[in-house]
């Protein structure tokens, strides 16, 4: 599902600070939606 959602609102800024902070614990998505 991470790799889906970062394909379709990776390119959102909005999606992507409101992802970032959801994930901000694990770091994960941060570091991949950065590299988006």
């Amino acid at each position: 599902e991470l790799h889906e959602i970062g394909e379709k609102f990776g390119r959102v800024m909005s999606a992507k600070i409101v992802y970032n902070k959801g994930n901000r614990s694990t770091g994960r998505g941060t570091i991949r939606y950065d590299n988006l």
